[in-house]
């Protein structure tokens, strides 16, 4: 969910392994041509049910975050156990979407681990060394205050 600049990139990493994207944004024509650019389908808001079929269902918007934590990007009514539930979204850690995801068991992944792994890949890539990951874990964890 999302055709901004996160989607984008997720969109590119998804499609290089051959994955199956489905995008769908509240803007349509943006979801046309990020689809168009990287050879994806489009899904619109009506046919978010469809969401039940997918394997893994990523949220790449800002819904969640402030002023948006009361909301969730799609109906959550949708969602089905053994999904794989993906919330960019980093503060809060638990958004209204995963809480709502976990409910119906599936696998929720946290923003969280997003933004820690792209300060590991960021460290390792300028440093040449190992990046101490718990380390860094702790002290994000001790700057959000999550």
């Amino acid at each position: 969910m999302g055709a901004g600049g996160a989607a984008r990139a997720i969109v590119y990493g998804l499609k290089n392994k051959k994955a199956l994207v489905y995008i769908l944004n509240r803007t349509l024509e943006k979801a046309e041509k990020l689809a168009k650019e990287f050879d994806a389908k489009v899904l619109n808001y009506k046919e978010q049910k469809k969401i039940s079929d997918f394997d893994i269902i990523i949220n790449a918007t800002s819904v969640g975050m402030e002023p948006f934590s009361n909301i969730t990007p799609i109906d959550p009514s949708f969602l089905i156990k053994n999904q794989i539930v993906f919330d960019i979204v980093y503060n809060p850690k638990e958004t209204k979407f995963l809480k709502e995801a976990k409910k119906k068991k599936t696998k929720v992944i946290y923003g969280f681990e997003m933004l820690l792994y792209q300060g590991v890949a960021q460290f390792e890539i300028y440093t040449g060394k190992k990046a101490p990951v718990e380390v860094m874990r702790k002290v994000l964890e001790e700057k959000l205050k999550i």
